[in-house]
């Protein structure tokens, strides 16, 4: 058989010359702070570790997720005792062994306990589980230094520390297309947001306008919601249909509210040029009459009126 063949059985598939040799600069790198956790220890120590989910995604983006694989090959509870309050603890070891797909393998010991448990079931199966993910971060060590091995070294430990204080060390958001979704659940997912969002924007919209104008200047949503919205409302059809529609609606109330104001402003200045036409005609003594060709024989008699 050919083992260079992926088909071949596991454990007799060689790597090649350029896996193993990314394989090899991959583990030979030391872990960055956002991998590494702290947790107390007695005298008021810490301890650093890291988590066991990180673990398994490093293994897997350094062997890839068909290069490696780990059992379970012992396994003893090695305490049960139950406490006068009724609660249980349970201490348990586990061997775990991790092998690679060309035949390699590390085997350790893990160790887990769970403390104060009512249901014995549960008390078990906590300590069963700790335990094999403590043996396996313990056999993944072995591999070096980007699977955990750098954590013993205490000159690495005190500048990484340093390295997680002074960098702040920012996680990144999720990207929601990064997600995988149910294809059948994804049209409610996106429908109970979208109804989320348009209530909580209704609501910030009423207490931030209260006023014809400012209502109407939010087009459809406030910016923070157009913000928090984001791309489910461009890639939603219909709910970017209905956000435009909302928008040409408030466009067409603004623009009523310029037309009002427009002619309240004429009306305004022709109310004005009246009174300054009235005055004008009492400073020079024109009777209101004669100027409205009421009075007499009309503009014949006018003139200044005798002081």
């Amino acid at each position: 058989m050919d083992g260079n063949k992926e088909t071949g059985e596991f454990g007799k598939v060689r790597f090649s010359v350029e896996e193993r040799t990314a394989i090899q600069k991959a583990l030979s790198k030391k872990l960055g702070p956002e991998f590494v956790s702290h947790r107390p220890a007695p005298g008021g120590s810490k301890v650093a570790y890291i988590e066991g989910w990180k673990a398994i995604s490093l293994a897997n983006e350094v062997f890839g997720f068909n290069g490696w694989s780990h059992s379970v090959t012992h396994q003893t509870v090695d305490f049960v005792d139950q406490h006068p309050n009724g609660k249980f603890s349970v201490g348990v070891t586990a061997f775990v062994r991790v092998q690679l797909k060309d035949g390699t393998y590390h085997e350790d010991i893990g160790y887990g306990t769970s403390e104060g448990f009512k249901s014995k079931g549960q008390a078990i199966e906590k300590a069963r589980k700790s335990a094999v993910t403590d043996g396996l971060k313990r056999s993944l060590r072995n591999f070096g230094n980007a699977l955990g091995n750098c954590l013993q070294n205490k000159a690495y430990l005190k500048f990484v520390s340093s390295l997680k204080v002074t960098s702040q060390v920012v996680s990144v958001p999720f990207d929601e297309s990064e997600l995988l979704h149910d294809p059948g659940q994804l049209t409610a997912i996106r429908t109970s947001r979208k109804r989320k969002q348009n209530g909580a924007c209704k609501e910030q919209n009423e207490e931030n306008s209260p006023s014809c104008p400012k209502q109407h200047k939010s087009a459809c949503m406030s910016s923070p919601c157009r913000e928090k919205a984001g791309n489910s409302i461009d890639n939603n059809p219909s709910a970017k249909a209905s956000c435009q529609s909302r928008a040409h609606s408030n466009q067409s109330a603004i623009a009523q509210c310029s037309l009002v104001n427009g002619k309240l402003l004429l009306a305004w200045q022709y109310w004005l040029s009246l009174c300054l036409h009235a005055h004008k005609m009492q400073h020079f003594g024109v009777d209101h009459d004669t100027v409205n060709g009421v009075g007499g024989r009309g503009g014949e008699g006018g003139g200044r009126r005798e002081t």
